[in-house]
C-alpha cells in the first residue's frame, strides 16, 4: 500500500505515477483539503468572477474513481517509522 499525504498537483502527480507503474497497488491520499482538486494559483480569477469554481479543476471530479485512488480527509500529524504507519488527527486510526 501507498499512502500519499496531499491532494495537491504533487499529491495528485506521484499517485498516478505510482498506478502506472504497478496498476495494483493500493493508493491512498490523505488531506484535509477539498474533495476535488484544484489549481490553487488561479482562485483569484473565481474571486474576480472570471472563472468558476469548476473551471479551475484541471483534472475530471471521477479520477479517483477511475485510477483506484482512496481519499482520506484528515490530517498528517506524524510518522511511525518503526511501525511504517501514518499518524493522523482526532479519532482517526493511523494508516499502514
Amino acid at each position: 500500500m501507498l499512502v500519499i499525504v496531499g491532494n495537491g498537483v504533487a499529491g495528485i502527480e506521484a499517485a498516478l505515477a505510482a498506478r502506472a507503474r504497478d496498476p495494483r497497488v493500493g493508493i491512498t491520499l490523505v488531506s484535509e483539503e477539498s474533495d476535488h482538486f484544484f489549481s490553487r494559483t488561479a482562485l483569484m480569477y473565481v474571486l474576480s468572477g472570471q472563472l468558476s469554481p469548476r473551471d479551475i479543476e484541471p483534472r475530471p471530479r471521477d479520477l479517483y474513481e477511475k485510477h483506484r485512488l482512496t481519499r482520506v480527509r484528515a490530517r498528517a500529524v506524524g510518522v511511525d517509522v518503526a511501525a511504517r504507519r501514518l499518524l493522523l488527527g482526532g479519532d482517526l486510526a493511523p494508516l499502514p
